[in-house]
């Protein structure tokens, strides 16, 4: 929130904006007005305290009018201004409206993407193709994001290492899980998504390749109002979803809550080959895994925010889910040596994947005089994960006419524990100046507890070299300055440097830690923008972040694919710096164009194979790789065709360069890759709108292995009905082209192996929503939240009294 300069230079107006109980009526309209035919001289917009100030007027005499929505419009009395005079106006009462609003008609709203300055914003609610999913179908649809399923991981502009933030709130959970968090979170529920490149000193420098910003949906009219939303889809099997979102305003007090819960089944098909040469003998292996899983959560938040008084506010959340995934998976391998097939397995799994989480928080913000601001925040999170399987193995050897069958069964339980305790001071200096301070301390305590049991003649045997009992410690104390000034001639300038201090022990209890780091780093980072002119404008931006390997990367848990093939953690992983440089020029508005260099150390590859020549064992774990240099071009526009077809294109293009030894061998490697959203709105009538979505990615790079190229066509459409509810059909993945496939070729092992995953296609989904509320529309003491900014650059609405809103 913008903060109240009280000094003035020149001649100025200061006052205060009330109700008629004494209340002060935050963000109210203040114009200046020529005494003598009331056109418009200045104009200014009240704080949430309700006071105002017009500054640098000319001499003369004036009147002061003020409105704000729900209130009658009110004007002062004539003041007359001399040479460096100051007036006081008395406080201004507004009372309220005596009629109600009859009806509201849209005349503009946001677009589907807007590209500002420092980040891109997802309108989701404009997202057709989006309606009746998840919080993941939106992140898949969104320019630069890319979801993979089956590992559980981000990546931005084809970068992995982003975090997730939940409203500004940092998500703690590991990668994997916050991908089945997002899974399970209403896509309805969703008032927008931010995607930040490059983030300033404020935030976390955890995320090496940016931040995602979830806002959810917030109301701002007093009384009681809410929304809900119904959703039924069929792809190869149902999936059906509905959420609640409730708001209760009265003066001073604000509560909101939200629940949302969702059913599904779906199925997804893993295949994949790979060729192992070892002295003379080439193995071959191939698999196809069936796998069909069934999803429960429930997601729920309830909180308040009270005015103790105009300049303090304090707050409190309580949130939590249950996210249940169960699997039943049936997988087919068979092994050949040099033609002849030796062994043909078929591996049954059934499995669990279950989430806890509570979490409760406590804010408290008080303005200082309208200068200074301070805000404390405590949070307190559990988190539990349950993650057990049975393995059922009947292998045939055809060579030797015999056959086995093995039975493992792996129990993986793991409680967190978090604590976040975070303040901020702002700090303004004169009219066009500011700095922030903060400091930050976040303290994890974890128990990763894996229990590998294998039966092959009827008795059960601990497998020791796999089990595992893990605790890990890990304290992060960060501090940050941060200034924004205002140049001449339409230059601005933001500069901050953060330190934190990382402390990280990982070890078996009563042993010494496997791990055990203490580092301390420095994070600065600037930005300069100019306005060229009134449509175009130049931003250069510097930024240095870290990622820091997660419990569930750094712990050694185990997961099989098939009996000679598993997954597991590195202890030995490093954290990865990244340096990143960013030049972006808007023009016409709405068209940018951005180029960003990044280089980083100790990179992540998230699943690199090593292979056991005398076993065939394959293992994918975790690696660093030494270095990546990558350059990334964005260019964003949006085009309207007709009065009835609008477009946006987001068009993304990065090369990137890495080096890195696998088996102790160089490897470099060199790609060129993109991808393209094309986003088209029809406005077929008043009441019915359609959206086509195109996306296409060409071939990446996943760590040191290769992505092909993918793509997909979602199409929607919606139905507007006079009762104010919404009726939306999507389909997804028209034409089923939304298929991964990666291919390693990694000669330091002598094997080419490749891999693949079929999603289902062409889900068909109907969503039905409504909102309900007090008609009258009044000011209410509330805090000001970021999503309310925004949303207030968004568009217009006219009302019923021939008034209009920005929305």
């Amino acid at each position: 929130m913008a903060l109240l300069a009280i000094e003035a230079s020149g001649q100025s107006v200061v006052g205060t904006v009330q109700d008629s109980k004494g209340s002060p009526v935050p963000y109210a309209t203040v114009f200046l007005l020529n005494g003598t035919d009331s056109s418009l001289v200045k104009g200014a917009i009240a704080t949430e305290s309700g006071h105002f100030v017009i500054e640098n007027t000319r001499e003369g005499t004036f009147r002061v009018a003020v409105s704000a929505v729900g209130f009658e419009k009110r004007y002062s009395t004539p003041i007359t201004l001399a040479t460096g005079a100051r007036h006081q106006l008395p406080s201004l009462v507004l009372t309220p409206e005596a009629h109600q609003l009859t009806e509201v008609n849209v005349l503009a709203k946001k677009p589907l993407f807007e590209q500002q300055m420092d980040k891109l914003v997802v309108n989701v609610e404009n997202m057709l193709t989006a309606a009746g999913g998840s919080a993941l179908d939106v992140l898949e649809r969104s320019p630069g994001v890319t979801v993979n399923r089956q590992n559980g991981g981000l990546s931005l502009n084809g970068k992995n290492g982003v975090l997730v933030m939940i409203d500004g709130r940092l998500n703690r959970l590991p990668m994997e899980a916050v991908v089945q968090m997002l899974s399970g979170m209403n896509a309805s529920n969703i008032d927008k998504v931010e995607l930040i490149t490059n983030p300033p000193a404020q935030y976390d420098a955890e995320g090496d390749a940016g931040l995602i910003n979830i806002v959810l949906k917030k109301n701002i009219n007093e009384g009681t109002n809410g929304s809900y939303t119904l959703s039924a889809g069929l792809g190869r099997f149902e999936r059906l979803n509905g959420s609640l979102l409730l708001n209760y305003r009265k003066k001073n007090l604000n509560l909101f809550g939200d629940y949302s819960v969702l059913h599904s089944r779906t199925w997804m098909e893993f295949i994949g080959d790979m060729r192992i040469s070892n002295e003379g003998i080439v193995s071959l292996w191939d698999f196809n895994s069936q796998n069909y899983h069934r999803r429960q959560t429930h997601n729920a938040r309830l909180g308040f925010d009270y005015s103790l008084s105009p300049n303090t506010v304090i707050g409190g959340q309580f949130a939590g889910f249950f996210n249940g995934f169960y699997e039943d998976a049936t997988r087919v391998t068979n092994i050949r040596q040099n033609g002849p097939l030796m062994e043909q397995s078929i591996l049954t799994d059934d499995g669990k994947n279950i989430w806890y989480h509570q979490m409760v928080n406590a804010n408290v913000r008080h303005t200082f005089a309208g200068k200074q601001q301070l805000s404390l925040d405590v949070d307190y999170l559990i988190y539990n994960n349950q993650n057990p399987h049975d393995y059922t193995n009947l292998s045939a050897f055809p060579q030797l006419g015999t056959s086995q069958t093995d039975l493992t069964n792996i129990t993986k339980e793991s409680p967190i524990r978090i604590w976040v305790l975070k303040a901020d001071y702002s700090q303004a200096l004169g009219k066009q100046h500011r700095l922030d301070f903060g400091a930050k301390s976040t303290r994890m305590q974890l128990s990763n507890d894996l229990t590998v049991s294998k039966n092959r003649d009827g008795i059960w045997r601990r497998d020791a070299g796999l089990s595992q009992l893990y605790d890990l410690d890990e304290v992060v104390d960060a501090l940050y300055a941060n200034g924004q000034f205002q140049l001449p001639k339409g230059q601005k300038l933001q500069a901050g440097l953060r330190y934190e201090y990382t402390r990280t022990d990982l070890g078996e209890p009563g042993e010494p830690p496997v791990v055990r780091r203490r580092y301390g780093s420095f994070f600065p980072s600037i930005f300069w923008t100019k306005d060229l002119n009134k449509t175009s404008s130049l931003r250069l931006a510097y930024s240095r972040r870290i990622a820091r390997p997660q419990y569930s990367l750094l712990a050694p848990w185990v997961i099989f694919t098939s009996p000679y093939t598993f997954v597991t953690g590195n202890p030995n992983l490093l954290p990865t710096f990244t340096d990143a440089v960013e030049a972006t020029y808007r023009f016409k508005s709405s068209y940018l164009f951005t180029v960003r260099y990044t280089h980083d150390r100790n990179a992540l590859d998230r699943f690199r194979i090593r292979v056991d020549s005398t076993s065939g064992t394959s293992v994918g774990r975790p690696e660093n790789i030494n270095s990546i240099n990558g350059l990334t071009t964005t260019f964003s526009f949006p085009v309207r065709l007709t009065n009835w077809w609008h477009m946006q294109t987001n068009l993304t293009g990065y090369g990137q360069a890495i080096e890195t030894l696998a088996e102790g061998k160089p490897v470099s490697l060199r790609i060129f890759a993109g991808n393209g959203l094309n986003a088209s709105t029809f406005t077929l009538s008043k009441t019915w709108t359609a959206e086509l979505a195109l996306f296409y990615t060409t071939p990446s790079f996943m760590g040191i292995a290769r992505v092909k190229a993918m793509g997909s066509v979602n199409a929607g459409l919606k139905k507007k009905f006079k009762s104010g509810g919404n009726l939306l059909v999507n389909v997804t993945d028209l034409f089923w082209t939304n298929r991964l496939r990666v291919i390693t070729d990694n000669p330091a092992v002598r094997q080419v192996s490749s891999w693949g995953l079929n999603f289902e296609p062409r889900v068909v989904q109907f969503t039905y929503t409504n909102t309900f509320s007090k008609k009258t529309v009044n000011a209410a003491n509330r805090r000001a939240t970021g999503s309310e900014e925004e949303r207030s650059r968004g568009g217009r609405i006219q009302l019923g009294s021939g008034k209009s809103l920005l929305i």
